[in-house]
């Protein structure tokens, strides 16, 4: 599936909370229900608008991006991966600012040494 993290909107892919959102949705109303879907496609559900599953996503980019080989059964673990990968990117881009925040403190500090030294 092609999604995209916030800081990448100028391109045409469906955004990775949104996904999980859906499929949050999804497993909460009908996985807990009913378990003989399992074999089903999942596309069967998630393109299917009237069931108000996506949050402020166009309908022919999700019919466009959706993978048709996902199942219901594949919905769950589908749904931890992407959630670790949303985790996993603010992680990183948290870091990258404590980093890149620790590197002027210390080229700062380094300045006023020699200046005062």
């Amino acid at each position: 599936m092609n999604y995209y993290d916030m800081e990448n909107q100028n391109q045409q892919l469906i955004s990775a909370k949104a996904f999980a959102f859906a499929l949050k949705r999804f497993i909460y109303r009908f996985l807990l229900i009913d378990s003989n879907i399992k074999n089903l496609n999942l596309n069967i559900y998630l393109l299917d608008f009237t069931l108000n599953l996506w949050n402020d996503v166009e309908e022919k980019l999700i019919e466009k991006l959706f993978p048709t080989y996902l199942l219901v059964s594949h919905a769950y673990n589908c749904y931890n991966f992407i959630v670790a990968e949303i985790e996993k990117t603010v992680n990183e881009r948290q870091n990258n600012t404590s980093t890149s925040t620790f590197r002027k403190t210390s080229t700062r500090t380094k300045k006023f040494k020699k200046f005062t030294g």
